[in-house]
């Protein structure tokens, strides 16, 4: 049996905006733990921010290539990550509003009505060439580990809830079976990782589970629930 090539770091993406610039100019220079005293955040939504802050995520997973390791757990950008995140967590918590009671989210997880209006159904039904090709490029980011962040929570999480998480997490990487893992299912070809390595505008849902496994406090809530998982098949599957 042949063994797999070790996994490639993507590079730096190409920034968007004076914040990711700065510390996108920050990781690739030769001087380690430099940033700028200050940045513009700008808008929550922005790709500024956006970007940036999933720059000083990916770090805590596979990183990038020619940018020191060493950069995970630099205090200055933990630092500026936290005020990033605040800013986003703000943005999001106004956008959301109260969250509704926990088992009537559940039930709404559970059901795939016959006739959505997601972004699956459109594609499905009524969707051009342009428009899958865009949807690819923005999920890649969050089919390419889509399990991981949930991993954060394993620890934190009491049982029974650690033992439900780790029996979904166990099907998401393949039950034993690394041809099996839902990520290589979704990009058979490594589609995805060269999407991944050339994406310059990251979707935000992947900064709201990174943030909710990273963060003890968010980390118990609804949103790293393990049933969650259980409707991204069928989504897939159109």
């Amino acid at each position: 049996m042949t063994a797999p090539p070790p996994p490639t770091a993507p590079p730096l993406p190409a920034p968007r905006g004076p914040l990711s610039a700065a510390v996108l100019a920050a990781l690739g220079g030769s001087g380690r733990y430099a940033l700028p005293s200050s940045a513009p955040v700008g808008d929550p939504w922005g790709d500024g921010l956006q970007l940036a802050l999933y720059v000083c995520y990916e770090l805590h997973y596979r990183g990038f290539a020619g940018v020191d390791d060493g950069w995970e757990w630099s205090p200055e950008l933990l630092a500026l990550r936290a005020e990033l995140e605040a800013v986003f967590l703000a943005a999001l918590r106004r956008e959301v509003g109260r969250p509704a009671p926990l088992a009537e989210v559940l039930a709404g997880l559970l059901v795939d009505p016959p006739d959505g209006d997601g972004p699956s159904h459109h594609l499905l039904a009524r969707g051009t060439r342009t428009q899958a090709g865009e949807y690819l490029a923005h999920r890649s980011l969050y089919h390419l580990k889509e399990a991981d962040p949930q991993m954060w929570a394993v620890p934190r999480l009491p049982n029974p809830a650690k033992a439900a998480l780790v029996a979904v997490q166990y099907d998401e990487y393949g039950a034993g079976r690394p041809e099996r893992a839902h990520a290589q299912l979704f990009d058979p070809g490594g589609v995805l990782l060269l999407v991944r390595s050339s994406l310059a505008d990251p979707d935000a849902t992947v900064r709201r589970l990174r943030s909710a496994g990273l963060h003890t406090d968010i980390t118990a809530r609804k949103s790293q629930d393990p049933t969650s998982q259980r409707g991204s098949r069928r989504t897939s599957a159109r």
